[in-house]
């Protein structure tokens, strides 16, 4: 899934976004319009609940995996929000 926004477009980018305090934070800036990128570490499942409860606010959000603890594995990540926001 690709984001497009508008010039100026507040996105917020935040670790661990599928559940708990990052569940809630991606939650909470969707209902003030603000889109995120987040992550997840291993549950596709409640990522993609997060992306429909994002929606349904109105607001547009990304789900990427990404493990933390795996450094060598950030490049990659890198590369992928580059694309995702297509920058």
């Amino acid at each position: 899934m690709e984001i497009s926004m508008p010039e100026a477009h507040t996105i917020a980018i935040v670790t661990g976004g599928s559940r708990g305090l990052g569940r809630a934070t991606v939650e909470a800036l969707a209902q003030r319009g603000v889109s995120s990128l987040f992550t997840y570490h291993t549950n596709k499942s409640a990522a993609d609940e997060v992306v429909k409860s994002v929606q349904h606010s109105g607001a547009r959000a990304v789900a990427l995996q990404l493990d933390t603890g795996d450094t060598h594995a950030f490049p990659a990540f890198a590369d992928e929000v580059r694309r995702v926001l297509r920058v």
